[in-house]
């Protein structure tokens, strides 16, 4: 017994944090017994709320040491952010227990310490003394249960949604199927290298290759793979059933059957959890039309930066995720109004313009995603990334406007974007 309550001092002084609580809480409780024998408004104002500040500040430091307990968190490294999770809860109920404990001390012994005239009480004073302290270690047990009962649905949660047991298990199985995705649609495209046939990854993990060096610098433009997509040309369709067979991916049939002009899609079952990849053949058809003729790379993992980002600012309803890839293309790669030579890859500022003076529904989509994004404060990335990126996304607006537009391209923009101006993505 002696030995628990050894420890729990201990703890109150272990970190500079709970030591700020808790001599925070001993001097609000000294405090109010030296002010008792004031007879000023505010030193009676302050003695009357001596035990609900004592529970407010003990409360208080329930909620900081839970967030500093999870502030440093990493569901990359569970191992090592174990012991900082268990030091702030720590924290947070070494604080709540001393400021319950504490109120109902002062509640006791506030009732017989009156100014000397006032010391004679009666039986009945007594005993409202007593029932007053039991109403109120009634009330902060009623409290501490409530808090509790939040605690372990924060953490383990009534459902299977938005808890922190459920968020944490959710992000370690993103990291894992991220993993085995890359894996797989690294070497699917390796291997199309080697049979020579081109056949370039397109989206978020063609995204996570080409960027290594920024997603490095900035973990948080990380983010969860949930599907590998190449893109590839119609002619070497059997050559590419061929390749997937040989990896022992099966072909999604009753889709490819309906979908097979288009794309094709293929499965693999792997660590519990099936994968899903998919080749657009000739051209990427979502939102909008992004044709790939003659714009494959055989010796290459990817699509160029170019076609790289013309996929992402394609998408009519840009999600978060979208956002972030853009903005680690355009911190990666220098936007050019044409190619300086073969080997730099370039964002090519002069072929997304000529696109965008073809089509005006695809101008329209891309210049506005491109104003959203310098909109953007992507308060999540360091400051020092932002200028350059948003110069880049300036730039490319400015040559996309300067670009003379067609008759057609002018009387599409006569009705504006009143009349839909994208197609709607067959469901995969």
């Amino acid at each position: 017994m002696l030995g628990d309550l050894g420890r729990f001092f201990t703890a109150m002084f272990s970190n500079e944090v709970s030591f700020v609580f808790c001599a925070t809480l001993f001097a609000i409780f000294f405090l109010a017994f030296f002010m008792r024998r004031m007879e000023s408004p505010l030193a009676k104002e302050f003695c009357e709320h001596t035990q609900a500040t004592l529970a407010t500040v003990g409360v208080l430091g329930t909620f900081f040491g839970i967030y500093i307990g999870l502030l440093d968190f990493d569901v990359k490294d569970i191992d090592g952010s174990i012991p900082k999770l268990l030091d702030g809860l720590k924290l947070a109920f070494v604080t709540s227990i001393l400021g319950m404990a504490l109120g109902i001390t002062y509640r006791t012994f506030s009732g017989f310490l009156q100014p000397e005239e006032q010391k004679e009480a009666s039986s009945d004073e007594f005993l409202a003394v007593l029932k007053g302290v039991r109403a109120d270690i009634q009330k902060s047990s009623d409290t501490q249960v409530n808090l509790l009962t939040d605690l372990k649905t924060a953490i383990v949660g009534e459902s299977d949604e938005d808890t922190l047991l459920t968020s944490t298990t959710d992000a370690l199985g993103d990291l894992e199927s991220t993993e085995v995705l890359h894996e797989l649609g690294e070497a699917l495209a390796s291997r199309a290298i080697q049979n020579g046939i081109p056949m370039n990854l397109i989206g978020g993990l063609a995204v996570r290759l080409s960027c290594r060096s920024i997603l490095g610098q900035v973990p948080t433009l990380e983010r969860p793979i949930r599907n590998v997509n190449f893109v590839a040309y119609t002619k070497d369709r059997a050559r590419i059933e061929k390749l997937m067979q040989d990896a022992g991916l099966n072909a999604d049939r009753e889709f490819n059957m309906a979908n097979g002009g288009e794309r094709i899609v293929f499965l693999s079952q792997g660590r519990g959890a099936e994968s899903r990849i998919e080749v657009f053949l000739d051209r990427l058809k979502m939102n909008h039309e992004i044709p790939f003729e003659d714009r494959l790379d055989m010796e290459s993992l990817t699509v160029s930066p170019t076609d790289l980002i013309l996929s992402k600012l394609q998408i009519v309803d840009l999600a978060r995720k979208d956002a972030m890839d853009l903005f680690a293309i355009g911190a990666t790669f220098d936007f050019e109004p044409e190619p300086k030579d073969i080997e730099t890859p370039i964002v090519n500022m002069g072929y997304i313009s000529e696109l965008c003076a073809e089509d005006w529904g695809f101008y329209w989509t891309i210049t506005s995603n491109l104003r959203k994004l310098n909109e953007e404060n992507f308060s999540s990335i360091p400051r020092r990334y932002t200028p350059k990126f948003k110069e880049r996304i300036s730039t490319l607006l400015s040559e996309i406007d300067s670009v003379p537009k067609g008759f057609k391209w002018k009387a599409r923009a006569l009705l504006g974007p009143r009349v839909r101006w994208y197609e709607i993505p067959k469901a995969a």
